[in-house]
């Protein structure tokens, strides 16, 4: 498929998810007067892009490696920067990239806007190049002899990482109608665990891509599309030998790590993974409400509802500083209380809005907004 038809059907796959359901709702303004009980500052920034440009399904976050922070601009540009923001080198390798750049001692892989593959060695020359005929929305997992990579036409396929040769690929039934992007698979054991489009959970053979157990987290309900809409683009949480997984108009799940066995489950519908946290397991909803639940019981032990609507990433920790960071559609940083989910500070980050959560760094945070700019933040709390 030409690059055009791809973000063309990328767009209206968007638009088509965006008018269902919450999705529709207006978001609650913010208050003129907000807290200040924590200062959060930008320590430092680079426009990734030079010029205004509006790119569809900008996905793209930082990844953190030994080298230094790795990240990309949408229109085909990787950049290495150092922990003060210096540029340590910048390489053109294609016309566009859609998601993340996975990235080990060894290599970079990057997801190209046409839909291919492309491994590259740290030098950034290419090694090979495979046609994966769908974007992939989230970062390929690097493993030692191959990778896993899942596309927006619901195929997980594993690779051969010397060559990029297909060892095998899954499919199942897509529905008519999905929230843009697919979760990003997550390897458990010998298992390849991750959500799909039709609200499904699957655990796949690491060898041969055969599936080992499923569950369904969504069940379509309803006479539309629309109303039938089940999702499950929210990655899965590995946590104490546990999987969590939740999904649009479904169910929350805590499955056994080692036999696939359902111990726990609740209504909750997200499009977000859940976080495990270290007292609590946070979530966000669909109404864009943050979540802290009980591990134990599930119940919730507090429910921050002044985000109402916002487009809400997943939330992370801020490495020590007790506190929650969550970003919004509009391009809002938002500090939580990680006990009481006390709204502590909010900051505009990007004025063109961030879809993808903050990443941690340290003691700070980055984050990458739809304007393609690049910031890393630092948190001062006032009770500290």
């Amino acid at each position: 498929m030409r690059l055009t038809a791809i973000l063309t059907l990328v767009a209206s796959l968007l638009l088509a998810a965006c008018s269902s359901g919450p999705l529709r709702e207006a978001p609650t303004p913010l208050p003129e007067e907000r807290p200040e009980k924590a200062r959060l500052t930008i320590d430092w920034w680079h426009i990734l892009v030079d010029f205004y440009t509006e790119v569809p399904l900008n996905r793209i976050t930082p990844t953190v490696t030994e080298q230094g922070i790795l990240t990309a601009s949408p229109l085909g540009e990787i950049v290495l920067l150092n922990d003060r923001g210096r540029f340590i080198w910048r390489r053109q390798v294609a016309d566009q990239i859609v998601a993340p750049v996975a990235a080990d001692d060894r290599n970079m892989l990057i997801v190209t806007g046409n839909g291919d593959l492309l491994m590259l060695d740290w030098s950034g020359e290419p090694l090979w190049r495979n046609a994966l005929g769908a974007l992939a929305t989230e970062a390929p997992v690097l493993l030692d002899d191959r990778i896993i990579v899942q596309t927006t036409d619901g195929r997980v396929s594993a690779l051969e990482r010397t060559t990029g040769r297909t060892l095998w690929a899954y499919q199942d039934l897509e529905p008519s109608l999905t929230v843009t992007g697919t979760a990003a698979p997550v390897v458990v054991n010998d298992w390849v665990v991750t959500g799909l489009a039709n609200g499904k959970l699957v655990a796949l053979n690491l060898n041969d891509g055969s599936p080992e157990w499923e569950y369904r987290l969504a069940r379509a309900s309803g006479k539309t599309d629309v109303s039938r809409l089940v999702d499950v683009d929210g990655s899965v949480t590995v946590v104490d030998g546990y999987i969590l997984a939740a999904g649009y108009q479904g169910d929350m799940l805590v499955i056994e790590a080692n036999s696939g066995r359902v111990v726990a489950s609740k209504p909750f519908s997200t499009y977000r993974a859940i976080v495990a946290g270290e007292n609590y397991w946070y979530g966000v909803n669909d109404q864009s409400h943050v979540i802290a639940l009980d591990p134990q019981t599930l119940e919730p032990v507090w429910t921050q509802e002044q985000f109402t609507y916002r487009r809400l990433t997943k939330v992370v920790e801020w490495p020590g500083q007790n506190a929650l960071a969550v970003a919004d559609g509009a391009g809002f940083v938002h500090v939580l209380d990680a006990d009481s989910g006390e709204w502590l500070v909010s900051h505009q980050i990007d004025w063109t809005g961030i879809y993808t959560a903050p990443v941690p760094y340290g003691d700070r945070l980055l984050q990458q907004g739809n304007s393609s700019r690049i910031k890393m933040l630092s948190l001062r709390r006032r009770d500290q």
